[in-house]
């Protein structure tokens, strides 16, 4: 996998300047053309409210061959662009530079300058991601349940079992391989080495495709980038290969301290366990596992039986009602209330990259899943690594209920453990901080 930036990287790594100079689009001044494939870490969905091609009450977006005469996955240029500009958005209000905020854009900020407003035109396009050839031969759709618990409120805490939620099936594209493509006119270096920046989030697990990204969907790698730029030379158009290692000049950061929203990288600006934290976890199966799926014994991705990001997060939601007030279970793990926001643990499947039986996860398996802890406090994330390096007990709303002996669970039985912990500095755009949390 190819990182553009990686902990090596010494002083505060920035651009000159991402002060807009607009420039006009009614003449040609340069082309860069960008290349790479998008490699899905775990499954992605983008969902449809309804398809002629699936009967699925929840389906996911296909695009139709004609050719072929067959729908396929794809990854649509709006949706990736519109990932690539919030990611950017937040690297540059992360250094303390102003854009304008939308929906009321702008033609002078470098995001707008860009990405385009309703008062110019966008530089940049982006294509759909079509399957990659190598891809052509997996499965192209798959479902699985997603459940969800409702609580009462009381005096400002969750209180009671959970009442029935909503339960429904959902369907999803497996982990396939894209190609991406994205062409961008009269750019200057250090916007297109914002761009480059933005597509390099992915690799550091903080920038993720499509839906159900907080229980595990979305996340991806981008590698094999390429990067071409075509110039005038006289009245010739003249093409020559970039060196990505170029477009990643030195700067001085401005300081800053920035909200807890998501706009921002929270605490970027100081050497403190408190921030955008990214960590990557090694789950040890202490007994077999099952996870009811949709027609399968066991939840699987691709025919290999996974523990959802969803379910990890349903399990800790539950644990820490017991423990926090209602105000801060729903700002950790997310709202649907009107004041409510997206959950700040976002959560991957836990996998195995080795061939498992496809009805179970067998005892002794080791899995790994990413969790990242967006804009949180270190005594929160503590608090959760805590409880997942015990020995615990994960199951889904409606699964591994039966499976007791003497009175004790003997499935799903797992525990968690810290590999790898990277936060987002202005010094260092992937700083290994393991050592705080170990």
């Amino acid at each position: 996998m190819m990182r553009l930036i990686g902990s090596s990287v010494t002083g505060r790594v920035m651009w000159r300047r991402w002060r807009m100079v607009v420039k006009s689009l009614e003449r040609f001044e340069n082309k860069y053309i960008i290349e790479g494939k998008i490699r899905m870490e775990t499954p992605l969905r983008i969902g449809k409210q309804v398809a002629p091609y699936s009967l699925s009450s929840a389906p996911v977006l296909l695009q139709y061959d004609a050719e072929l005469d067959a729908y396929f996955p794809f990854i649509p240029g709006s949706s990736l662009k519109g990932v690539l500009r919030s990611t950017c958005e937040r690297i540059v209000r992360s250094f303390g530079i102003r854009i304008c905020e939308p929906p009321n854009t702008c033609d002078r900020c470098v995001i707008c300058g860009i990405f385009g407003s309703q008062e110019g035109a966008s530089r940049v396009r982006v294509k759909d991601c079509r399957m990659s050839e190598e891809s052509r031969y997996w499965r192209l759709t798959e479902e699985r349940p997603h459940h969800t618990d409702r609580y009462d409120l009381k005096k400002g805490r969750y209180v009671n079992r959970p009442n029935p939620g909503g339960f429904r099936t959902e369907e999803y594209i497996p982990p396939l391989i894209f190609d991406l493509h994205i062409e961008a006119e009269n750019l200057r270096d250090d916007e297109i080495s914002l761009l480059l920046l933005g597509l390099d989030e992915f690799n550091h697990r903080r920038a993720h495709i499509g839906g159900g990204v907080s229980r595990g969907y979305g996340f991806a790698s981008v590698d094999g980038l390429t990067l071409r730029r075509l110039l005038l030379d006289g009245f010739r158009v003249r093409e020559e290969t970039c060196d990505l290692r170029e477009f990643f000049p030195l700067r001085k950061a401005d300081d800053i301290r920035a909200g807890r929203d998501f706009r921002y990288y929270w605490r970027a600006d100081d050497d403190t366990p408190n921030g955008c934290i990214v960590s990557e976890l090694s789950v040890l199966c202490m007994s077999d596992f099952v996870l009811k799926g949709v027609d399968e014994r066991s939840v699987s991705v691709g025919g290999i039986p996974v523990i959802p990001g969803s379910v990890i997060k349903g399990f800790l939601r539950k644990r820490f009602i017991n423990h926090w007030d209602a105000r801060k279970i729903d700002d950790v793990f997310g709202s649907q209330r009107r004041d409510g926001h997206r959950s700040r643990v976002i959560i991957s499947d836990a996998f195995s990259e080795d061939i498992i039986p496809d009805d179970r996860i067998p005892a002794r398996t080791k899995l790994r899943c990413w969790i990242v802890f967006d804009n949180m406090e270190e005594r929160d994330i503590k608090d959760i690594l805590s409880l997942l390096k015990q020995e615990n007990t994960i199951t889904g709303n409606v699964s591994a209920r039966g499976y007791r002996r003497g009175g004790k669970r003997i499935f799903n039985r797992v525990k968690f453990e810290l590999e790898s912990a990277w936060k987002f500095t202005l010094d260092d755009f992937h700083k290994d901080v393991t050592g705080w949390f170990g």
